[in-house]
């Protein structure tokens, strides 16, 4: 009966010291007040510690992808936007023999290559989304231009070339 009572007794004053530890753990936040005393899981601790690291880097890195991919599919919206207006509305006008009509075709299609070069000029973060490798320079230096650069006055000539038949 004494052994009984004397093991109770020692059980007890531990279950007193794991309800102390367990109570300053929620308190504090620690699970001990000194390194030494954890000095058995610290291997544990540091690797837990540098995977939190690893995974905070991969956290930033996901939120920067997806913030850009946000800006990239704005203006990829607003593109096919421009392509879905031209096949709709202008398109139709296109086949008329009306002057007027080929006009207004005309200055859209200006003012919407402007727009495209602006959108492939879209930035985030420094650097153009449209750029491929050279992400520093503009893959579009003058949008404004571009209705009468070098390459319009290219495509111009070779639409003067065409005749009736061979379009």
């Amino acid at each position: 009966m004494t052994d009984m009572l004397a093991r109770l007794g020692t059980e007890t004053a531990l279950l007193r010291t794991r309800m102390e530890g367990l109570a300053r753990q929620v308190s504090t936040g620690h699970r001990a007040p000194a390194l030494g005393e954890i000095a058995a899981e610290q291997p544990r601790a540091v690797s837990l510690r540098a995977e939190m690291g690893r995974r905070e880097v991969y956290t930033r890195a996901m939120t920067q992808a997806d913030a850009r991919i946000e800006t990239t599919q704005g203006a990829l919206g607003r593109l096919t936007d421009i392509a879905r207006e031209f096949r709709t509305d202008v398109a139709m006008r296109v086949g008329s023999r009306d002057a007027e009509s080929l006009a207004t075709v005309a200055t859209r299609a200006r003012a919407a290559l402007e727009e495209v070069g602006h959108l492939l000029n879209s930035r985030f973060a420094g650097e153009y989304l449209f750029a491929g490798s050279d992400l520093a320079n503009a893959p579009v230096p003058d949008p404004a231009g571009l209705a009468d650069g070098p390459m319009a006055a290219g495509i111009a000539a070779a639409v003067g070339t065409l005749a009736v038949g061979n379009g």
